[in-house]
C-alpha cells in the first residue's frame, strides 16, 4: 500500500473510531441515567437506542472487513432513523399538554431527544467526511494494514459496543418481558 493511499486510509479510519467512540458513550449515558436515575425509558427512546445499536454495527463492520461503502451507508440509513425517531418525540414535547411536562431529566439543559437529533446528525457528518477522505484505490484495503493502532482501539471499542448492546437488550428485556413495552415499572423488577 502507497503512502497517499495509507494516509487517507488512517484518516478514514480515524473518523469511524471517532464515530464508533460516539455511539459507545450516547449508549452508556442513556443506561446510566435508566440505572442511575431510574428512568425507564419510554417506546420511543428504546427506539432511538435501535438506531445507535444499528450505527454500531455498521461502524464494527467497517473495522473487521475490508473496505466498502456499504458499511457508512448503513451508519447514515440508522443515522437517519435516529434523527426520526428522535425528531419526532421532540416535537411531540414541544407544546406540553397541560399537567404533563418533558419525559426524564436534562444534560446541559437538552432532553435525550434533542441530543439524539444532534448525534444523528453529528454522525451523519462524520460519515459523510469519511466518505470524502476514503482512499481512491483499486486495491482493498483494511484498518488493520493501514493503522494497526487505530484498528486495535476500533476493536477494543467495538467490544465494548457489544457488551453495551447486550446490556442494553438485557434492560429492555427486564423492561418489556415478551409483551408490550410500557414506561411505568419493570416486568420483573421492582425498582
Amino acid at each position: 500500500m502507497n503512502h497517499a493511499v495509507s494516509d487517507a486510509a488512517s484518516r478514514y479510519y480515524f473518523l469511524l473510531l471517532l464515530a464508533l467512540i460516539i455511539v459507545s458513550v450516547s449508549l452508556s449515558i442513556t443506561m446510566i441515567i435508566q440505572i442511575a436515575c431510574h428512568q425507564i425509558p419510554c417506546p420511543l427512546c428504546l427506539l432511538q437506542r435501535l438506531g445507535l445499536l444499528g450505527m454500531g454495527v455498521g461502524l464494527i463492520s467497517a473495522f473487521r472487513r475490508d473496505y466498502s461503502p456499504a458499511h457508512i451507508g448503513a451508519v447514515m440509513v440508522f443515522s437517519l432513523y435516529l434523527l426520526m425517531v428522535g425528531v419526532r418525540q421532540s416535537l411531540n414535547n414541544i407544546v406540553a399538554r397541560p399537567g404533563h411536562h418533558w419525559i426524564g431529566g436534562t444534560i446541559l439543559g437538552l432532553h435525550l431527544p434533542v441530543w439524539a437529533v444532534i448525534t444523528a446528525f453529528g454522525l451523519l457528518l462524520l460519515c459523510a467526511a469519511a466518505l470524502l477522505v476514503a482512499p481512491r484505490s483499486a486495491q482493498p484495503f483494511s484498518a488493520e494494514k493501514a493503522c494497526p493502532l487505530i484498528h486495535r482501539l476500533g476493536v477494543f471499542m467495538s467490544a465494548c459496543l457489544i457488551m453495551l448492546c447486550g446490556m442494553n437488550l438485557l434492560m429492555v428485556f427486564l423492561q418489556c418481558g415478551v409483551g408490550i413495552c410500557h414506561t411505568y415499572s419493570y416486568a420483573f423488577l421492582n425498582f
